[in-house]
């Protein structure tokens, strides 16, 4: 906020002594920290003492300025400092009021600062010398020395670990623990150029900052910076290896004389090792190491994620694998790569992988078809998930027992019901092939669906149009696809213009049922701003009520419009514009009339784009000078309110001779036969005007699409054009022309 607005504090100490400042005003800006002292505080919180402590801090906005709080620190003389930290965040206005709990401060040192250099291009490390300044919120700041660790720095790919002892001034100084780090500024000031790929810092209190490797940039005797995010440090739980035979191979185990240890690489290029686990591995088995197995990789925190797991084989023999190896860290997530033969190991070839982040089947849901009325089933049913990798899962056998697999019905699985597939790790992303269904039980079952949803929220499924029967003993698989979860943004609703009557008034109004392809569905409110003939109205986000409030799956399988009111309504067509950017919607050409409570029902489709192909001009011979001879503008409205514009309207020869009907294509419809529009939408209106000073009146005018859609103007249309004059007429949809033949 400028200087015109400011704050006044109010703080209140353990014994309920407290003390006002007065307006503290020398303009506040976005990310910066405003020092105060104490001769500057005004009011009394200067004159006298209180009780040691601090209790409650209370903030009063002054100005018109809006300030949005992000933190505060107070010091009182003895050195103890207190404050509120930035996730108090809230935002004050002119005379409005907030308070906050302190809690006592203290001070931190950075203790480590990790720089990687990338390797992306072979010439990216250096002999140079570099030196890091750290930014702190308050305005403070520290500077390391030339840092300059034992043995060859910043080589292309390799992440230096420099100390308190390498970090100079930065090791020494103490700052606010509720500040954070602003900026990390690398100086370049000798040498060949560096390529910067990620830097860490850690302070001793564990909090740690840092830039990841995607923030690359390239360095020679200049300066630049990276802005740093606070970091969620982790730090390993357990690990599970798995081994699996090779084809052919008899002895592919880890004798109790044998081991292996892995080293973890973590995004901002930490590392550590484990010691050499021993545990007698046997082939096909799966082995589970405790954290405190890991030695250093328990004995400090890591960047959240994981980047690669290397390998190392201790004995010089024959023994081999192919190891998969899961890695749960201690917030919960699971890292991982999976059992492949290029995964076999020995002394000679320790492998490294490129773990992905693992996830366990959360729900499962399964529809009964209702396309008979013997569909649904008193019988069993168990789901096989196969994933790509060759990895499968199988649920429990689902009975029937509380009405479960009823024609048209849904039923839901979760934890207890979903077998291995609820407690084994899997990868989520493009991962499942196929979900194959077996059936137990005398009676027949109509598969109507299934949905598939990991604990990270990725859904897979197979929509309802893949229905296929089972009868006992069979088994039959679908192939799903990956789901995404979305939700309404737009709805436009276009009135149909084949007649006059066809718009209703804002009393009227209609409401959408928008049903999705695994059965969820929705349904706005009323919506209701007047419907002109020819027009489409559009209503956003916040109008469309429930559709707004949810999230569905991905795609459209039908739109209902429900009118409501007295108006009768011409529905001329629908879009619906989906959070991910796709497209549904349908037309129609009917001209039925809906009144109130009833509904029409439309299948969408994704647009495609119309363009004009032609323009029929007749010129009205009802006067001797009608004709013109200085050419014809045409401009087409639609519905949505988009237009287009026609060159000059002038074939070779005598046009808009009276009586005469002009056909103009191609290059003569300008824009209009160049920028298409949804076929959702329809022509609004239709103008004209004449190129130069003369007169001329219109008889009718056809536009045709090529789609084949045909739009004029109402018969009893007349226009006559004098001078510069534009005109234009509302557009109506023309019968289909085979249907006007054969009538």
């Amino acid at each position: 906020m400028t200087n015109g607005s400011g704050l006044s504090f109010i703080l209140t100490f353990p014994f309920g002594d407290s003390c006002k400042t007065s307006y503290l005003k020398n303009g506040f800006e976005a990310g910066k920290t405003n020092t105060y002292s104490t001769s500057s505080l005004g009011g009394d919180c200067s004159s006298r003492r209180f009780s040691e402590g601090l209790s409650k801090l209370e903030f009063q906005h002054s100005g018109s300025d809006d300030l949005c709080f992000g933190r505060v620190e107070i010091e009182l003389d003895n050195g103890d400092r207190y404050g509120c930290p930035a996730g108090d965040d809230w935002s004050l206005n002119n005379d409005d009021k907030s308070s906050c709990t302190p809690v006592k401060l203290f001070s931190v040192k950075p203790e480590r600062i990790l720089i990687t250099t990338s390797k992306r291009e072979s010439w990216c490390g250096m002999n140079g010398k570099m030196s890091v300044k750290l930014f702190f919120t308050n305005g403070e700041s520290c500077e390391t020395p030339i840092l300059d660790a034992p043995g060859n720095d910043f080589e292309a790919g390799d992440t230096n670990t420099f100390g308190t002892s390498l970090i100079g001034d930065c090791g020494k100084k103490s700052f606010s623990s509720h500040i954070d780090i602003l900026r990390i500024l690398f100086q370049h000031t000798e040498g060949d150029s560096w390529c910067f790929g990620g830097a860490v810092v850690s302070l001793d209190n564990g909090d740690r900052y840092g830039c990841p490797p995607g923030d690359e940039f390239q360095l020679k005797n200049d300066n630049k910076a990276c802005y740093p995010t606070k970091l969620n440090a982790v730090k390993p739980k357990y690990l599970k290896l798995t081994t699996t035979g090779i084809n052919g191979m008899e002895e592919c185990q880890i004798n109790n004389d044998s081991g292996l240890s892995l080293k973890l690489t973590f995004p901002f290029g930490e590392t550590c090792e484990t010691p050499i686990l021993q545990n007698g591995i046997d082939d096909g088995t799966s082995t589970t190491f405790s954290a405190s197995s890991f030695h250093d990789c328990v004995s400090r925190k890591f960047s959240d994620g994981l980047s690669s797991i290397q390998f190392k084989h201790s004995v010089n023999d024959d023994t081999c694998m192919v190891l998969g190896v899961e890695v749960e860290l201690d917030n919960g997530d699971r890292y991982g790569c999976l059992p492949t033969k290029e995964m076999a190991l020995n002394i000679l070839n320790n492998k490294m992988c490129k773990p992905v982040q693992l996830h366990t089947v959360k729900q499962l849901k399964i529809s009964t078809s209702n396309r008979d009325s013997d569909c649904g089933m008193n019988g069993s049913l168990s789901a096989k998930i196969i994933f790509k990798n060759g990895e499968t899962c199988e649920t429990s056998e689902l009975k029937n027992a509380r009405n479960e697999f009823v024609a048209g019905e849904t039923t839901l699985l979760s934890k207890g019901s979903l077998g291995d597939c609820s407690m084994r790790s899997f990868e989520t992303e493009n991962t499942i092939s196929s979900i194959l269904f077996k059936h137990r039980g005398a009676d027949n079952w109509c598969f109507g669906g299934v949905e598939v949803k990991f604990d990270d929220r990725v859904r897979y499924g197979c929509p309802p149009g893949d229905e296929f029967e089972l009868v006992n003993d069979e088994s039959k698989a679908c192939s799903p696809t990956q789901l995404y979860a979305v939700k309404p943004r737009v709805l436009r609703i276009t009135t149909n213009n084949v007649k006059p009557a066809c718009g209703m008034k804002s009393g009227s109004g209609v409401s959408a049922i928008l049903s999705f392809p695994f059965g969820d569905s929705c349904e706005t409110p009323v919506l209701g701003n007047g419907f002109d003939t020819g027009k489409t109205n559009t209503f956003h986000l916040p109008s469309l009520g429930d559709c707004n409030a949810r999230r569905f799956s991905n795609g459209l399988s039908s739109i209902t419009l429900k009118h409501s009111g007295s108006d009768d309504w011409c529905f001329g067509g629908v879009e619906v514009e989906l959070d991910n950017g796709d497209l549904f919607g349908c037309t129609s050409g009917d001209a039925k009339l809906l009144n109130n409570g009833d509904t029409t029902t439309c299948i969408p489709v994704e647009p495609y784009t119309v363009k004009l192909t032609s323009l029929a001009i007749t010129t009205s011979s009802k006067n001797d000078d009608c004709g013109t001879d200085v050419g014809v503008l045409v401009k087409i409205v639609y519905t949505n309110g988009d237009s287009c514009q026609t060159q000059v309207l002038d074939n070779p020869g005598n046009d808009f001779e009276e009586g005469d009907t002009n056909v103009f294509e191609s290059a003569k419809l300008g824009d209009c036969a160049k920028d298409g529009v949804s076929n959702f939408f329809g022509v609004s209106s239709i103008e004209f005007q004449l190129n130069g000073d003369d007169n001329w009146c219109l008889e009718k005018v056809e536009a045709v699409q090529d789609n084949g859609d045909r739009y004029g103007c109402p018969e009893e249309t007349s226009i006559d054009l004098n001078g510069n004059d534009k005109k234009a007429c509302k557009a109506v949809k023309l019968p289909d022309t085979e249907k006007s033949d054969e009538k």
